[in-house]
């Protein structure tokens, strides 16, 4: 948990918005802010491809989309964070999480489903959260609640 908690560009990447038009690149086509720089990254500020040459030789991801929500290859974030618990799903033969909670339709816990120990959206058997924003705030919960410094 402390590589969640420690990496000080996570929060701002949660709170970045992508896929909005780029305000530097607003005249160019393909201009969706889908890239958060980790080498840059202590502000909520998502780039576009057209900013990359900016970002050349940075540590860089690529949020993508599915079903209206922010979502990030496993294999990406993983180089930087533990995401280890955080719920994969399988979108064009690549596992992705999503970046911060969906809203859920069912509450609690029935018939032994696991349950998100942040927000409690069921999830399937074996994980403990449903995106890496749950992860880092039950992993910023449980460091304050043991009065650890990290």
């Amino acid at each position: 948990n402390s590589a969640v908690v420690c990496a000080p560009w996570i929060p701002a990447f949660l709170a970045a918005t992508y896929f909005q038009p780029c305000e530097r690149h607003r005249h160019h086509k393909k201009n969706e802010c889908t890239f958060f720089c980790i080498t840059c990254g202590t502000r909520p500020h998502s780039v576009c491809q057209h900013c990359m040459g900016a970002h050349a030789g940075h540590q860089v991801i690529q949020v993508r989309r599915y079903v209206y929500c922010d979502v990030v290859r496993a294999c990406d974030i993983s180089n930087f964070v533990d995401a280890s618990g955080v719920q994969n799903y399988i979108i064009n033969s690549a596992k992705v999480m999503f970046l911060n909670h969906r809203p859920h339709s069912k509450i609690g816990r029935a018939n032994g489903v696991d349950i998100c120990r942040t927000c409690h959206r069921q999830l399937r058997e074996g994980y403990s959260y449903c995106s890496l924003a749950c992860k880092v705030r039950h992993s910023t919960i449980v460091v304050h609640l043991n009065g650890l410094l990290v």
